[in-house]
């Protein structure tokens, strides 16, 4: 079975989450097969580390990106402590990923195989990975605290005015359980919210 030469082989980029209390890591490394596929790459390995469910029900999101030293032969993880002109670019590199501009794809492609991988496309001879950054996602926070209670004042709403139509309660015994039922799907949607917290935390954990 032949096996490629170092020349042969495409460019790569490593991508992963570092825990950096624990210093586990979960990463993956992913070819770039043309000079226009680094975000892809990126992309994927991010879907890959962060699965469908994670992606919906985490309270947080991929809010940027960081470095972390790289070591294949000894399984040798830490993370880079950034000056501000590094800080920059990789903000720089974020902002261009996350806006999906494709014009840049090319120079970030050289950037990386430069300065992440020492101008190899040999990953034992690669020296830093590129670290995704979690942070708490305001929209989803806003939105998954929001719904509750907007579905809680609808429904208490309804059944006041519509679903007790034709009952014999008094107006205040509806008020009573109109508002008893709101506040049913106000505590349920507090637990909801608590079980996905837990995911947040014990799913995004590397």
């Amino acid at each position: 079975m032949s096996t490629q030469s170092p020349l042969d082989r495409p460019l790569y980029i490593v991508v992963g989450l570092l825990n950096l209390e624990s210093g586990a890591v979960r990463e993956r490394l992913e070819e770039i097969p043309d000079r226009d596929g680094l975000f892809k790459a990126i992309r994927k390995a991010a879907k890959d580390l962060r699965p469908l469910y994670l992606r919906l029900f985490s309270l947080k999101t991929i809010g940027g990106f960081g470095l972390y030293i790289c070591e294949p032969a000894g399984d040798y993880h830490v993370p880079v402590d950034l000056d501000d002109q590094s800080s920059a670019t990789l903000h720089e590199l974020f902002s261009t990923y996350s806006s999906h501009d494709v014009d840049w794809q090319a120079r970030w492609g050289d950037w990386v195989h430069q300065h992440l991988n020492r101008a190899s496309t040999d990953p034992q001879a690669g020296r830093f990975a590129l670290r995704l950054v979690l942070r708490w996602s305001i929209f989803k926070l806003v939105i998954y605290s929001t719904i509750p209670v907007v579905l809680s004042l609808a429904v208490g709403l309804w059944f006041m005015f519509v679903a007790s139509k034709g009952l014999e309660d008094s107006y205040t015994a509806v008020v009573q359980t109109a508002w008893t039922i709101s506040s049913y799907i106000v505590t349920t949607a507090g637990v909801l919210i608590a079980l996905l917290a837990a995911v947040t935390a014990l799913g995004d954990k590397a």
